[in-house]
């Protein structure tokens, strides 16, 4: 009953435990290099994805399409730090002039790691983690 004091069910428990799986398994670095960078991300979201550490998010995805109260938590809580921590990533490399300051930093996000997503809840077999500095290209 405790637990319950900080989360109010066990999806968020296990979300917020989650966490520290995705940091660990994709972690967000800038190198200076935002093209290594951002495939380095897309291949460990590749990696990621096929296993079974990737399934459990899969079914995070699934809890928020029948608990509306979950899926904001999802947004918030997990998915917004994460993609502004990449949006930031992709600020110094405009800083730095590799990309354009008109490009669309949400799109990037979505463009990237949406494929990879879809693949994982279709059940396709996600793209081999060596693929994904020529999906950059």
């Amino acid at each position: 009953m405790t637990i319950y004091k900080w989360w109010p069910g066990k999806a968020y428990v296990a979300l917020d435990a989650y966490r520290e799986v995705i940091e660990r398994n994709i972690p967000i670095a800038d190198t200076g290099d935002v093209e290594r960078d951002l495939a380095d991300l897309l291949r460990s979201a590749m990696i990621l994805s096929g296993s079974p550490d990737g399934r459990i998010f899969g079914q995070f995805l699934a809890e928020t399409q029948c608990d509306p109260d979950f899926a904001k938590f999802f947004r918030e809580d997990f998915l917004k730090p994460r993609r502004a921590a990449i949006q930031e990533l992709l600020g110094r490399a405009v800083k730095r002039g590799e990309i354009e300051s008109t490009v669309n930093k949400e799109l990037v996000l979505d463009l990237l790691f949406g494929p990879v997503i879809f693949r994982m809840m279709a059940g396709y077999a996600p793209p081999a983690s060596k693929q994904a500095r020529s999906f950059l290209q």
